[in-house]
């Protein structure tokens, strides 16, 4: 087997691994669906986001010395 066979080989076979370490994190990971008053939240934020009332991440982090 030369080279370029062996990383094919390789590639093939982490792109395996990760498809199943997708598969293992959905299973240990459960999705919840949003509270109505996450929904509400999210809503008021994009509300916030669309008035312009929000402050860049920049400004932020210049704020807080980071």
């Amino acid at each position: 087997m030369n080279t370029e066979e062996l990383l094919v080989k390789m590639y093939e076979e982490i792109k395996i691994i990760k498809e199943e370490l997708d598969e293992i994190k959905i299973a240990l990971i459960p999705e919840d669906e949003p509270t109505e008053e996450e929904l509400k939240e999210i809503k008021m934020g994009l509300e916030e986001l669309n008035q312009g009332k929000y402050r860049s991440w920049k400004e932020i982090k210049e704020e807080l010395n980071v």
